[in-house]
């Protein structure tokens, strides 16, 4: 299946940089540059853990949040209406982001709480625009200034699973974690006199 896909998501994802792009950011090299390595980056990197790891979800969900990064710089510059600040897809990739952040040892959401978090991610935007909605308080400049005080709540709390989750792997491996230190010399490997 991946090596069917393979191909055309490449394509895909080098015709989303080549045209619209190109030419929506033209006077800004730069960042173009940086908008297509990161995609593009993106993209590969999930074919290629796709194809090596068939059974883990990291590889489908780089890729895909590859082409939706491509696919939201395009509209930011060829719709900017449409896609003010980072409005519309962006919302997409976020949490795309997030549940690759979760799945990264074991290629799938492990127990409640990873799944809970992915949820209340994904769900998280629409959820808010269909309070606005309800409240008649629908705008871009709204839903900004909802963004512009919760993303530091998310993202302090996003720190601590992560921190979490590094210590809880670190104990279930034997690995150093901040807290014990580095564990040096290493076993028979003591220093000459």
């Amino acid at each position: 299946m991946v090596d069917l896909l393979r191909w055309p998501v490449r394509v895909t994802a080098v015709a989303l940089v080549c045209g619209p792009l190109l030419t929506a950011y033209w006077a800004t090299p730069w960042e173009l540059a940086c908008l297509a390595a990161a995609g593009l980056l993106h993209v590969e990197v999930g074919l290629r853990l796709w194809r090596d790891r068939p059974d883990s979800r990291m590889g489908p969900l780089l890729a895909g949040c590859g082409l939706v990064w491509l696919l939201d710089a395009w509209g930011r510059a060829a719709l900017p209406a449409l896609f003010a600040g980072g409005l519309l897809l962006s919302l997409l990739h976020d949490p795309m982001h997030l549940h690759a952040g979760l799945i990264v040892t074991s290629g799938r959401l492990r127990g409640r709480w990873d799944r809970a978090i992915a949820a209340a991610a994904y769900a998280y935007w629409p959820v808010l625009a269909a309070v606005a909605l309800a409240a008649g308080r629908l705008s871009p400049a709204g839903l900004l200034g909802v963004r512009a005080w919760t993303y530091p709540l998310v993202g302090v709390f996003l720190v601590g699973v992560f921190t979490v989750r590094y210590r809880r792997a670190g104990a279930a491996t034997g690995a150093s974690t901040p807290r014990s230190g580095p564990r040096w010399p290493p076993t028979g490997c003591a220093p000459r006199r």
